[in-house]
C-alpha cells in the first residue's frame, strides 16, 4: 500500500549499556532484537511459542464450527440414557411431589405419555413428528426437490422468501413465550415509578393468540410498548442490561410481525401465481398448502412439547434438587445440539409409556440419501429402550416402496429371532412396503451417528472455517 501521508519511522539507536545489561540478566532467555525474529521470552531453544509462553498454541482455537459441532455431536450419544434418568428418575419424583404449577405440568406431562392401545401410540407419535419437524408435507417435499434443481432465479427467492415467512409463521407461539419471558426481566429491572405503566401494556398482549393471528399484538408492541421502552432508556440513560433486553425483545417482536397470516398469505400467492411453479410442483398446490397451515395451528392441541419443555426448565433450575441439576442441564445440551443449525438430519425425541414399560425412542432421518446406484433413498436410524427389555436399534433405507431393514436386539432375545423378523415382514407389507432385505441380529454396541449417515463427516471437507 503506498504511504499516502509520507510516514516514516525514526532510526534506533541501541543504547549499548542496555545490550550489556540484557546479556549479564540470567532471567532474560530471548531478548527482543528488531533485526531477528525470537521465542517468547522464558522459553527454551526448540520449545513452540505461545501467547502466554506454555504449550504449543493452547489458547488458539484452529478447529470450524462444523467440526466443532461434530465434535459435540459424538458426545450427545448417550441422550437417551440421560432423558429416562429424568424422566423416570429421582428428578421426575421430586418435580412431581411438588405442589402448585410445576406438580400440575408433571400430572399433565406423565397423562400425556401413557399410551392405552396401538392407536393411541400410532397418534402420539405422528403428532410429534409433526411438532418437531417444522416443514414437512408434500408442499415441502415439492419445493426440497425444485431447490436441487436447476431453477430460474425468480422461483428460488419465491420459495425462499415463503420459507423464512413460514417459519417466522409457525414459530410466532415460541416468539411470543420469548417476549413473555423477556418482558418479565425487563419489568424486574425497571424503577419502581415505571413498572406500574408497563406491567399495565403487558396485561393487553395475547400471548396465548393463534399463529398467524399478529395484527391486535404487533399494533400495541409497535405503537405503545416500544416507544414506552424507548422513552425510558432516554430518560434514565439506562443503557446496560435494559437495552439489552428491549434490543433482544424488538428482535423477536419482529419476527413475531413478520410471521402473519396476512404476509404468509402473499408470499404463498407469489410462489404459486410464478410459472415455473406450476410446471414443476406435483399434486394440487393449494390443498398441500392449507394442509401444512392446520398443522401448524393443531400443534396447539399437542400438550406434550410445552410441558416437556417446562418440565426440563424446572429440573435446570434446580426445583428437583441440586444434586439433579447436572442431568436436566445434559438433557438440554444434547437437544439443543441436535437442533443445530448445522445438523442436516432431521432429528426427533419420543419419551412414552405403553403397557406398564416405559420407552425412550430417539430417531434420526436423512430424506434425500443417495443409495448404492445413486437414486434418493430416506435412511433412518431410531434407538430406543424399553423399560425390562434392553436396548434396540434400527437401521433402514426406503427406495421406491422397497425397504432395507437391520434391527439389532439384547442377546437375551435372540432365541426369538424368527419371530422377530416374521412379525417385521408382516408389519412393511401391511403397510404397502415391500421387504427388499430383512435382518435380524444381536446387538454388540451403539451405531455412531457419523457410521450411518457417513455423508454428514464428508461435509466437514468443504468451507469450514471459524473467525
Amino acid at each position: 500500500m503506498a504511504n499516502i501521508l509520507q510516514v516514516s519511522s525514526s532510526p534506533i539507536t541501541p543504547d549499548p549499556s542496555i545490550n550489556q545489561r540484557i546479556s549479564q540478566d540470567p532471567s532474560i532467555k530471548n531478548p527482543v532484537s528488531p533485526g531477528t525474529v525470537n521465542r517468547a521470552d522464558g522459553q527454551n531453544t526448540g520449545q513452540t511459542g505461545t501467547a502466554t509462553g506454555e504449550g504449543s498454541f493452547s489458547g488458539v482455537d484452529f478447529e470450524g464450527n462444523y467440526a466443532a459441532f461434530l465434535k459435540e455431536l459424538s458426545q450427545t450419544a448417550n441422550l437417551p440414557k440421560a432423558l429416562e434418568t429424568v424422566l423416570f428418575g429421582d428428578g421426575a419424583l421430586a418435580l412431581s411431589q411438588e405442589k402448585g404449577e410445576i406438580g400440575q405440568v408433571m400430572e399433565e406431562l406423565f397423562s400425556s405419555m401413557e399410551m392405552e392401545s396401538p392407536e393411541d401410540l400410532k397418534t402420539f407419535l405422528q403428532d410429534q413428528q409433526k411438532a418437531q419437524i417444522k416443514f414437512s408435507g408434500n408442499l415441502f417435499n415439492n419445493l426440497r426437490g425444485m431447490l436441487s434443481s436447476n431453477i430460474s432465479p425468480s422461483l428460488k427467492n419465491a420459495i425462499l422468501n415463503f420459507g423464512k415467512t413460514y417459519n417466522d409463521f409457525a414459530s410466532s407461539g415460541h416468539f411470543l413465550q420469548q417476549m413473555e419471558t423477556i418482558a418479565g426481566d425487563i419489568d424486574k429491572m425497571l424503577l419502581p415509578s415505571f413498572q406500574g405503566e408497563f406491567e399495565d401494556l403487558l396485561s393487553q398482549l395475547n400471548f396465548q393468540a393463534e399463529p398467524g393471528k399478529t395484527e391486535e399484538n404487533t399494533s400495541l408492541i409497535n405503537n405503545q410498548i416500544i416507544p414506552f421502552m424507548s422513552n425510558y432508556i432516554s430518560r434514565t440513560h439506562d443503557y446496560g442490561a435494559v437495552r439489552n433486553a428491549v434490543v433482544m425483545f424488538i428482535l423477536y417482536a419482529v419476527k413475531y410481525e413478520n410471521g402473519s397470516e396476512e404476509l404468509l398469505a402473499k408470499q404463498k400467492d407469489a410462489l404459486m401465481n410464478n410459472p415455473d411453479f406450476r410446471l414443476l410442483f406435483k399434486g394440487n398446490p393449494e390443498e398441500a398448502f392449507k394442509e401444512l397451515v392446520d398443522q401448524v395451528k393443531g400443534q396447539e392441541d399437542n400438550a406434550f412439547p410445552k410441558l416437556f419443555t417446562d418440565f426440563l426448565k424446572a429440573g435446570a433450575e434446580g426445583k428437583a434438587g441440586t444434586e439433579n441439576i447436572s442431568h436436566f442441564q445434559e438433557v438440554l445440551h444434547g437437544l439443543l445440539v441436535n437442533e443445530s443449525v448445522y445438523m442436516p438430519l432431521q432429528h426427533l425425541v419420543m419419551p412414552f409409556r405403553y403397557d406398564d414399560k416405559d420407552v425412550m425412542s430417539e430417531m434420526w432421518v436423512e430424506q434425500e440419501a443417495k443409495d448404492g446406484a445413486g437414486g434418493k433413498l430416506t435412511k433412518m436410524l431410531l434407538k430406543f429402550n424399553i423399560q425390562s427389555l434392553g436396548n434396540f436399534e434400527i437401521i433402514s433405507g426406503i427406495s421406491d416402496m422397497r425397504v432395507d431393514l437391520q434391527l439389532f436386539m439384547p442377546e437375551e432375545l435372540m432365541d426369538k429371532q424368527k419371530d422377530v423378523e416374521d412379525v417385521l415382514s408382516h408389519i412393511l407389507r401391511r403397510n404397502g412396503l415391500s421387504v427388499a432385505n430383512l435382518g435380524v441380529y444381536q446387538k454388540t454396541r451403539d451405531f455412531r451417528i457419523q457410521e450411518v449417515f457417513p455423508e454428514i463427516k464428508e461435509a466437514e471437507k468443504g468451507l469450514n472455517v471459524r473467525i
